[in-house]
């Protein structure tokens, strides 16, 4: 089970796990111009392939304790989950 962190009634944080591939993916696309005003790494995802490994490599440490990697994900009205 992935660890969670309740943060507020429509705010959690959910370790990082396979299953964030393609919606990370997707939001790094989607904002990447914004993100390279202040981050160098964006300029580096070419596929959601990239996005993969960099996931797969979170994984195992957050499993092995030495860093910690959380995805945010809101809920909205309809109690639909979303990663943020």
């Amino acid at each position: 089970m992935t660890e969670t962190i309740k943060v507020s009634e429509s705010l959690e944080l959910h370790a990082v796990a396979e299953s964030h591939v393609t919606p990370l993916y997707q939001l790094i696309c989607k904002n990447k111009t914004w993100l390279q005003q202040s981050l160098n790494w964006p300029q580096f995802v070419q596929s959601e392939e990239d996005t993969r490994k960099t996931v797969q490599g979170n994984v195992m440490l957050h499993q092995r304790g030495y860093a910690k990697m959380f995805m945010i994900f809101k809920e909205d009205e309809t109690y639909r989950r979303y990663l943020v």
